[in-house]
């Protein structure tokens, strides 16, 4: 990371969210994952770049944005047919709460500093999924709170 980061221009505010992308993965850096999201959600907002901004939007970096706070933030990853869940939240930030279409059922994730709630509304397929390496399964439930360890 220390190599590249030294050496990118930033020309593009895609790399603000490459930047931070990469930091999941690399723990001892992991505070500067919310410097770099933080400085690619400005770049919409604010004229970080001198001039771009009133041409309108850049989908890419709100794609890529959302996409750090599913992956990165809500620890969510599909593996082996298991939602796996790992959060790293910002220490600033109290909670995190969003809706998801997974296996034909509609899930509400409620991710604190401290606990995961996952609520279903409506049972499709049958659902595995994974936090701290203990594996659940919806069955017959229609809520599941589990307590896990921020990192």
């Amino acid at each position: 990371y220390e190599y590249y980061q030294k050496r990118t221009s930033h020309g593009s505010t895609l790399s603000l969210v490459v930047h931070s992308a990469i930091l999941t993965y690399v723990k001892e850096h992991k505070k500067q994952m919310w410097e770099w999201f933080h400085r690619a959600m400005q770049s919409d907002i604010y004229d970080i770049q001198g001039g771009t901004t009133q041409e309108g939007i850049h989908t890419g970096v709100m794609a890529g944005s959302l996409d750090i706070i599913f992956k990165s933030f809500a620890g969510i990853n599909i593996f082996r047919d298991h939602l796996h869940i790992q959060p790293f939240l910002p220490k600033h930030w109290q909670k995190l709460e969003f809706m998801m279409y997974y296996k034909q059922n509609w899930l509400n994730l409620k991710i604190t500093q401290q606990e995961i709630e996952i609520s279903i509304n409506k049972f499709g397929e049958k659902i595995y999924f994974e936090v701290e390496n203990q594996t659940y399964e919806f069955k017959n439930k229609k809520k599941i709170q589990i307590k896990y360890k921020a990192t």
